[in-house]
């Protein structure tokens, strides 16, 4: 699937575990992931200001890119090494809520 896809996920996640997250952002070529430290499966509420915060900017980003139907993937912007969070060991974005380690 060549379409950005957002990734949240909360670290102590005891439904799905964020490996998952590793495993789906190796599969997904323009995932970009987002891990929040203290928060178990329920990201949208446990980290609501955090999470609204990460798909708002996700959705604004998105809303202006150049994926359209039959365009050619980008680079950069998403992906492993684009990531603000452990999965990619990139720093994550001040205040984001996001975590650089496990």
């Amino acid at each position: 699937m060549r379409v950005p896809t957002l990734l949240v996920h909360g670290l102590q996640d005891k439904v799905v575990p964020p490996e998952v997250s590793r495993t789906m952002v190796n599969l997904l070529p323009d995932a970009g992931p987002h891990v929040f430290a203290r928060c178990g499966h329920w990201t949208q509420i446990e980290r609501a200001a955090g999470f609204n915060a990460q798909v708002g900017d996700f959705l604004g980003r998105e809303r202006d890119s150049d994926y359209a139907v039959g365009a050619a993937p980008r680079t950069g912007g998403h992906g492993p090494g684009a990531g603000h969070d452990w999965l990619t060991k990139t720093p994550p974005r001040a205040g984001s809520g996001c975590t650089t380690r496990p």
